[in-house]
Protein backbone atom coordinates (compact mmCIF):
# COMPACT_ATOMS: atom_id res chain seq x y z
CA UNK A 1 0.00 0.00 0.00
CA UNK A 2 2.89 2.46 0.91
CA UNK A 3 4.42 1.50 -2.55
CA UNK A 4 1.06 2.94 -4.04
CA UNK A 5 0.74 5.73 -2.33
CA UNK A 6 3.55 6.55 -3.00
CA UNK A 7 3.15 6.52 -6.79
CA UNK A 8 -0.05 8.30 -6.29
CA UNK A 9 2.05 11.18 -5.57
CA UNK A 10 4.63 11.32 -7.93
CA UNK A 11 1.69 9.98 -11.00
CA UNK A 12 0.95 6.56 -11.75
CA UNK A 13 0.49 5.66 -16.02
CA UNK A 14 -2.46 3.25 -16.28
CA UNK A 15 -0.20 0.71 -17.98
CA UNK A 16 1.78 0.72 -14.59
CA UNK A 17 -1.68 -0.68 -12.20
CA UNK A 18 -1.87 -4.11 -10.96
CA UNK A 19 -4.93 -5.81 -11.38
CA UNK A 20 -5.21 -5.90 -7.81
CA UNK A 21 -4.90 -2.31 -8.23
CA UNK A 22 -7.00 -1.19 -10.45
CA UNK A 23 -10.34 -1.32 -8.33
CA UNK A 24 -9.10 0.52 -5.24
CA UNK A 25 -8.15 2.91 -7.83
CA UNK A 26 -11.08 3.67 -9.07
CA UNK A 27 -12.90 3.59 -6.03
CA UNK A 28 -10.58 6.52 -5.13
CA UNK A 29 -11.23 8.25 -8.01
CA UNK A 30 -15.15 8.23 -7.68
CA UNK A 31 -14.69 9.64 -4.04
CA UNK A 32 -12.67 12.57 -5.18
CA UNK A 33 -9.67 11.30 -3.08
CA UNK A 34 -7.63 11.15 -7.26
CA UNK A 35 -7.59 12.95 -10.56
CA UNK A 36 -6.99 11.89 -14.10
CA UNK A 37 -4.71 13.72 -16.13
CA UNK A 38 -4.93 11.81 -19.47
CA UNK A 39 -3.60 8.26 -18.96
CA UNK A 40 -1.97 9.43 -15.46
CA UNK A 41 -3.54 9.15 -11.99
CA UNK A 42 -2.40 11.46 -9.31
CA UNK A 43 -3.27 12.69 -5.65
CA UNK A 44 -4.77 16.44 -6.14
CA UNK A 45 -2.59 18.94 -4.75
CA UNK A 46 -4.54 19.94 -1.48
CA UNK A 47 -4.25 15.98 -0.79
CA UNK A 48 -1.45 14.09 0.92
CA UNK A 49 -1.09 10.56 1.77
CA UNK A 50 1.77 9.14 4.77
CA UNK A 51 1.14 7.50 7.51
CA UNK A 52 0.14 8.41 10.92
CA UNK A 53 1.99 8.83 14.18
CA UNK A 54 0.58 10.08 17.46
CA UNK A 55 1.72 12.97 19.10
CA UNK A 56 2.89 12.76 22.59
CA UNK A 57 1.03 15.83 23.93
CA UNK A 58 -2.41 13.22 23.12
CA UNK A 59 -4.32 15.98 21.05
CA UNK A 60 -3.78 14.74 17.77
CA UNK A 61 -1.38 13.53 15.36
CA UNK A 62 0.89 14.12 12.08
CA UNK A 63 1.09 12.54 8.89
CA UNK A 64 4.74 11.97 7.74
CA UNK A 65 4.39 12.33 4.33
CA UNK A 66 5.17 9.55 1.43
CA UNK A 67 6.41 10.81 -1.69
CA UNK A 68 7.24 14.08 -1.22
CA UNK A 69 9.99 16.03 0.58
CA UNK A 70 7.51 18.52 3.12
CA UNK A 71 6.92 19.00 6.21
CA UNK A 72 4.99 16.39 8.30
CA UNK A 73 0.91 17.34 8.96
CA UNK A 74 -0.34 18.14 11.80
CA UNK A 75 -3.81 16.88 12.23
CA UNK A 76 -6.37 17.97 15.35
CA UNK A 77 -7.83 15.37 17.64
CA UNK A 78 -11.46 16.78 16.42
CA UNK A 79 -9.99 15.35 12.33
CA UNK A 80 -8.59 12.39 13.30
CA UNK A 81 -11.59 10.68 13.13
CA UNK A 82 -10.91 6.71 14.04
CA UNK A 83 -7.11 7.05 12.52
CA UNK A 84 -4.92 5.11 14.92
CA UNK A 85 -0.86 4.95 15.36
CA UNK A 86 0.78 3.70 12.09
CA UNK A 87 -2.31 3.79 9.88
CA UNK A 88 -1.97 4.85 6.11
CA UNK A 89 -4.19 7.72 5.60
CA UNK A 90 -5.09 10.46 2.48
CA UNK A 91 -5.69 13.65 3.96
CA UNK A 92 -6.78 17.17 2.88
CA UNK A 93 -4.67 20.19 3.50
CA UNK A 94 -6.65 22.80 5.57
CA UNK A 95 -5.39 26.17 3.73
CA UNK A 96 -5.37 29.46 5.19
CA UNK A 97 -5.00 28.29 8.80
CA UNK A 98 -2.25 30.06 10.59
CA UNK A 99 0.46 28.69 12.12
CA UNK A 100 1.66 24.94 11.04
CA UNK A 101 0.53 23.21 8.14
CA UNK A 102 -2.58 21.41 9.40
CA UNK A 103 -4.77 18.89 7.61
CA UNK A 104 -7.53 16.72 8.16
CA UNK A 105 -8.47 12.62 7.60
CA UNK A 106 -10.60 11.91 4.29
CA UNK A 107 -9.73 8.48 3.95
CA UNK A 108 -7.91 5.65 6.21
CA UNK A 109 -6.33 3.11 3.65
CA UNK A 110 -4.23 0.93 5.72
CA UNK A 111 -4.76 -0.30 9.43
CA UNK A 112 -1.70 -1.00 11.06
CA UNK A 113 -0.87 -3.67 13.02
CA UNK A 114 0.60 -2.77 16.11
CA UNK A 115 0.88 -3.62 20.01
CA UNK A 116 1.31 -1.99 22.95
CA UNK A 117 2.26 -2.60 26.65
CA UNK A 118 -0.21 -1.21 29.51
CA UNK A 119 0.41 -1.96 33.10
CA UNK A 120 -1.72 -1.49 36.08
CA UNK A 121 -1.56 0.83 38.38
CA UNK A 122 -3.11 1.83 41.90
CA UNK A 123 -3.80 5.48 42.41
CA UNK A 124 -5.82 6.93 45.21
CA UNK A 125 -7.84 4.17 45.11
CA UNK A 126 -8.64 3.62 41.88
CA UNK A 127 -6.90 1.22 39.63
CA UNK A 128 -6.45 2.23 36.11
CA UNK A 129 -4.70 0.85 33.23
CA UNK A 130 -2.02 2.96 31.64
CA UNK A 131 0.72 2.85 28.59
CA UNK A 132 4.18 1.76 30.09
CA UNK A 133 5.82 4.60 27.46
CA UNK A 134 4.11 7.52 28.83
CA UNK A 135 1.38 6.48 31.46
CA UNK A 136 -1.62 7.66 29.32
CA UNK A 137 -4.60 5.46 29.39
CA UNK A 138 -4.77 2.59 27.17
CA UNK A 139 -7.89 2.19 26.30
CA UNK A 140 -8.31 -1.41 27.46
CA UNK A 141 -11.64 -3.00 27.37
CA UNK A 142 -11.72 -4.47 31.14
CA UNK A 143 -14.48 -4.01 33.20
CA UNK A 144 -14.16 -3.11 36.63
CA UNK A 145 -14.58 -6.66 38.13
CA UNK A 146 -12.18 -8.30 35.98
CA UNK A 147 -9.85 -5.05 36.51
CA UNK A 148 -10.21 -5.81 40.41
CA UNK A 149 -8.58 -9.37 39.97
CA UNK A 150 -5.03 -8.20 38.70
CA UNK A 151 -2.45 -7.22 41.09
CA UNK A 152 -0.81 -3.60 40.95
CA UNK A 153 2.05 -3.85 38.19
CA UNK A 154 0.54 -6.38 35.86
CA UNK A 155 1.14 -6.73 32.50
CA UNK A 156 -0.36 -6.30 29.48
CA UNK A 157 0.11 -7.06 25.60
CA UNK A 158 -2.35 -5.03 23.96
CA UNK A 159 -3.57 -5.09 20.28
CA UNK A 160 -3.80 -1.29 19.81
CA UNK A 161 -6.76 -1.37 17.05
CA UNK A 162 -9.63 -2.49 19.26
CA UNK A 163 -7.90 -2.24 22.71
CA UNK A 164 -8.15 -6.20 23.65
CA UNK A 165 -5.93 -7.69 25.76
CA UNK A 166 -3.91 -10.01 24.05
CA UNK A 167 -1.26 -11.62 26.79
CA UNK A 168 -0.65 -11.23 30.45
CA UNK A 169 3.42 -10.67 29.91
CA UNK A 170 3.91 -10.88 33.97
CA UNK A 171 4.46 -8.39 36.75
CA UNK A 172 6.93 -5.19 37.02
CA UNK A 173 8.23 -6.74 39.81
CA UNK A 174 9.55 -9.54 37.58
CA UNK A 175 13.11 -8.71 36.91
CA UNK A 176 13.06 -10.73 33.87
CA UNK A 177 10.12 -8.98 32.46
CA UNK A 178 12.46 -6.64 30.27
CA UNK A 179 12.41 -8.53 27.69
CA UNK A 180 8.96 -9.67 27.42
CA UNK A 181 7.81 -5.80 27.10
CA UNK A 182 9.77 -5.12 24.15
CA UNK A 183 9.09 -8.57 22.49
CA UNK A 184 5.07 -7.35 22.54
CA UNK A 185 5.50 -4.40 21.51
CA UNK A 186 6.91 -6.04 18.25
CA UNK A 187 4.88 -8.99 18.35
CA UNK A 188 7.83 -11.28 17.99
CA UNK A 189 8.30 -14.22 19.48
CA UNK A 190 12.10 -14.85 19.06
CA UNK A 191 15.06 -13.52 20.77
CA UNK A 192 16.75 -10.03 20.08
CA UNK A 193 19.62 -8.43 20.42
CA UNK A 194 21.23 -6.49 22.92
CA UNK A 195 21.05 -3.41 22.06
CA UNK A 196 17.73 -3.96 22.01
CA UNK A 197 17.33 -5.36 25.11
CA UNK A 198 19.06 -2.31 26.61
CA UNK A 199 15.93 -0.31 25.09
CA UNK A 200 13.90 -2.69 26.91
CA UNK A 201 15.89 -2.11 30.37
CA UNK A 202 14.94 1.75 29.94
CA UNK A 203 11.87 1.44 30.83
CA UNK A 204 10.80 2.66 34.73
CA UNK A 205 9.54 -0.22 36.93
CA UNK A 206 9.95 1.03 39.72
CA UNK A 207 6.61 1.77 41.83
CA UNK A 208 6.94 4.25 44.97
CA UNK A 209 4.70 3.17 47.61
CA UNK A 210 4.18 6.60 48.83
CA UNK A 211 2.01 6.78 46.18
CA UNK A 212 -0.29 4.45 46.65
CA UNK A 213 -1.24 4.68 50.13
Amino acid sequence: MKSLLVRLTLGLHEQDISADEKTRIEQWLQEGLLVKEETIYRLPSQYRAGTIAMNQAGNGAYLQVLGANVRDLFIDEHDLGDAKEGDLAIVKRLLGRRGRPSAKIVAVVGRAESYSVAYVKIQNGVRSVLDIRNDYPAGVQLGADALASYEEGTLFKINNQDGEIMEVLGNLSDPLVDEKIVLAMYNKHDDFDEEVKKLAKSFDKTVDASKFP
